[in-house]
């Protein structure tokens, strides 16, 4: 004959029951705690995705409502009449052309050639400095009637690699006798004129205007 009976389970004493009892609760007090922890970082994670997106609105806002980039220097328009990459190159330096928008010139009607990047004892006329500003590059002026060498030196420091002593690329230091002020930087676009040496106020345009995206050829030569 077949035995259909189910066995049946043996009977746990007092101290197994005690045993299974605290097993069972030590699980449930582990999910509970797991299901907080879970709570509490995702509430975490929304708090932040929060904060980081109203930062990211605030950040779109600032460039959305800064056309000039926020870059340092005096944002000038270019002259009237001309346009970047469409207006002709000058035949010739003393060729007639509007008057420039800035003095000195930030951008507008240039020579064909541009000058040769580096340190200039003497005045070059801004219709050829003018295509190197197109390029990307920066110059940096000075006006010293009464001579000014050790102005010039720094100038020169500053513009300058600390350990080769070489000339930063994209850089040109010339005189300049037409400006109002001893120190002029210029850039595609942008002035910034003052009187006395300060060295992080002429690293932060050069670092910020070299090779800008701002100027119509920032890969010129």
């Amino acid at each position: 004959m077949v035995n259909d009976e189910k066995p049946k389970k043996p009977k746990l004493t007092k101290s197994q029951s005690r045993a299974s009892r605290r097993e069972r609760s030590a699980k449930k007090g582990k999910i509970k705690s797991s299901l907080i922890s879970i709570g509490i970082i995702l509430v975490a994670g929304l708090l932040i995705l929060s904060l980081f997106s109203s930062g990211l609105t605030n950040l779109f806002d600032a460039f959305a409502n800064n056309s000039s980039g926020d870059k340092p220097g005096i944002y000038i328009e270019s002259p009237e009449g001309y346009e970047s990459l469409v207006s002709p190159h000058l035949t010739s330096i003393d060729q007639t052309h509007p008057p420039y928008s800035s003095t000195p010139a930030t951008s507008g009607w240039h020579y064909y050639q541009w000058a040769r990047w580096g340190i200039h004892d003497k005045e070059v006329p801004e219709e050829i400095l003018v295509h190197n500003l197109e390029h990307a590059g920066v110059v940096i002026y000075y006006n010293c009637p009464d001579g000014c060498e050790d102005l010039i030196k720094q100038l020169i420091s500053v513009a300058s690699d600390k350990r080769t002593g070489v000339l930063f690329e994209k850089v040109i230091i010339a005189p300049y006798s037409e400006m109002d002020r001893k120190i002029a930087l210029v850039a595609w676009n942008y002035l910034d004129k003052f009187d006395v040496f300060e060295e992080a106020r002429i690293l932060k345009f050069l670092q910020e205007h070299v090779n800008s995206s701002n100027a119509p050829e920032p890969r010129g030569m």
